[in-house]
């Protein structure tokens, strides 16, 4: 008995650590994996995060080009509504009004198609005897164009003053049009010889373009080619 007692005790002894170091081991283990399990589990959350942010990110971006190129859309659809306006004010104007005077109607719609301009980047350039002038609004146009006539010694002014209509002209020594009104919004060009000129840029880009290109056709010996890709679309 006292043998089986002894044996017992030396089993627990030596047993009962070897056992509880085993189930502590196993438990330890356990743990580990649960945390690697939980560790993964919160990197994937995370990837899954990043990957939802991206797409977002994405998405707002794509909507803000897609809201632009409608809100551009419309504005250079506006454009050609207005100039369709502002063509039969002009017509009107010319057949039935004999005192030769702007209406009212028509100077605000030339101001709406200013104001509307201003929000597109859409700039206007012509090729003059193979150089290419451009400008991002009608007055650095006008400029460029004509402090580059002026550099190739071209007489621009042989004609005289150009008018556009029955009422306006482009360009004038005074700062006038035919009807005795100021230049809405001219540009003072003076050449090499002291010579000064106005040119009225109170005008839509493509009424500018095109008022450009008829007078620049008229001058004797340029080489005209208009360059129609900025204002493609909005034609």
């Amino acid at each position: 008995m006292m043998l089986v007692i002894s044996l017992l005790i030396a089993f627990v002894g030596i047993g009962f650590p070897i056992l509880f170091e085993y189930v502590r081991n196993k438990k330890d283990a356990e743990i580990r994996e649960n945390i690697e399990e939980n560790k993964q589990k919160l990197k994937n959350f995370e990837e899954s995060v990043e990957q939802i942010n991206s797409k977002n990110k994405q998405l707002k971006e794509e909507f803000v080009i897609f809201r632009d190129n409608l809100n551009k859309e419309y504005e250079e659809q506006q454009l050609i509504l207005l100039e369709s306006i502002k063509e039969i004010l002009l017509s009107v104007d010319e057949n039935e009004n004999d005192t030769d005077e702007t209406t009212p109607t028509t100077s605000l719609v030339d101001d709406e198609i200013i104001k509307i301009e201003k929000s597109l980047s859409n700039d206007l350039s012509i090729s003059i005897n193979g150089q290419i002038i451009s400008g991002g609004t009608v007055k650095e146009f006008y400029r460029n164009v004509f402090q580059y006539l002026i550099s190739q010694n071209i007489n621009f002014y042989e004609s005289g003053p150009y008018a556009t209509g029955p009422v306006r002209y482009l360009i004038n020594t005074k700062n006038n049009h035919k009807n005795g009104n100021k230049f809405t919004s001219p540009i003072l060009i003076t050449d090499d010889y002291g010579n000064k000129f106005y040119v009225e840029t109170h005008k839509s880009k493509l009424s500018a373009y095109n008022d450009i290109v008829n007078y620049l056709n008229r001058i004797k010996g340029l080489d005209i080619v208009p360059v129609h890709e900025q204002l493609h679309h909005s034609l």
